[in-house]
């Protein structure tokens, strides 16, 4: 939410819509924060539920870039090249290291003292693409 709010605050006439899944049954759930800023700051917000909706959300949409946070599937290269500019990730670990799924769990089974993030291009591997920024 933090990164969406980030962008808008930079680029909000740039911002076409917020995807996201609905995950209203995990007690986790950011969904309804989601709506109502989404709501407030007069933007469309897409609940989809796979693959097909993101290919239509994107047709629908044509974004020039998209920017995927907390997202737990890989995209099909076709998705991929549909965007002219690709998509951009945030993930919760100093790529390579924990690569994959629950990052910022096993840093913590690790005994990490400190957790990093990466932002990088997605690409059909799991969190293989160009590195652009490390914190």
């Amino acid at each position: 939410m933090e990164v969406f709010k980030h962008i808008l605050g930079v680029a909000y006439e740039k911002v076409c819509a917020f995807i996201t899944i609905d995950d209203s049954d995990d007690v986790r759930s950011a969904l309804t924060e989601i709506r109502t800023y989404c709501m407030l700051n007069d933007k469309p917000v897409e609940v989809i539920s796979g693959s097909k909706d993101i290919e239509t959300c994107i047709s629908k949409y044509k974004p020039d870039i998209c920017f995927v946070v907390c997202w737990y599937t890989i995209f099909s290269s076709s998705i991929l090249s549909s965007v002219p500019r690709g998509f951009i990730g945030v993930h919760n670990s100093r790529l390579p290291a924990y690569r994959g799924h629950s990052p910022l769990i096993w840093q913590m089974i690790n005994g990490e003292r400190k957790a990093g993030y990466s932002i990088f291009s997605l690409t059909q591997g799991m969190d293989e693409g160009d590195i652009w920024h490390q914190g």
